[in-house]
């Protein structure tokens, strides 16, 4: 394949917004955005800040402790389902006293072995899916930073390289 085949590099796309100043256009051409150190910097409303990491970590420590007060009220609310009077009868939710268990003969297996069972197994699956639940927060949260940091670098290249025009 020959050069004269390959055609000529166009020329590159420049977007002159009409009433802005040019040293608007160069600001945001360049990627003149620094790295916020405060949280207060939300109130930047020029935009010259990156904010995003801090309002991130707040976001993961936000999330962590939900998940732990989470994790800590099932544990209380199991606790507090548990039998008061021990094995061999049942209190009525309503308050209406309590249902010896040899009421029941339909099954081999008593009713409170299958609620002990079945809150052990509620638990579990609490727990479970609250440590997947902060896994999908934490690869969000993370996929963020790393968009930022992609338009970090592409500012980066950016600023490294000519305006258009002064070849």
């Amino acid at each position: 394949m020959s050069s004269s085949n390959i055609p000529p590099v166009p020329p590159p796309l420049v977007v002159v917004s009409p009433g802005q100043p040019s040293s608007y256009r160069r600001h945001v051409n360049r990627g003149g955005m620094t790295m916020a150190t405060s949280l207060f910097d939300i109130f930047d409303f020029k935009f010259e800040k990156y904010v995003t990491p801090i309002i991130v970590k707040v976001t993961w420590v936000l999330v962590v402790v939900i998940a732990g007060l989470w994790i800590t009220a099932a544990t209380v609310g199991i606790i507090a389902s548990m039998p008061q009077k021990g094995f061999g009868e049942i209190r009525g939710s309503a308050g209406y006293g309590a249902m010896p268990l040899r009421e029941i003969k339909d099954s081999t297996v008593s009713l409170e072995v299958r609620l002990l069972f079945m809150r052990a197994f509620m638990f579990v699956v609490t727990i479970i899916s609250t440590v997947i639940g902060l896994l999908w927060a934490r690869v969000a949260l993370e996929a963020m930073i790393v968009l930022f940091n992609i338009a970090n670098a592409a500012a980066s290249i950016d600023s490294k390289t000519p305006p258009p025009g002064n070849n």
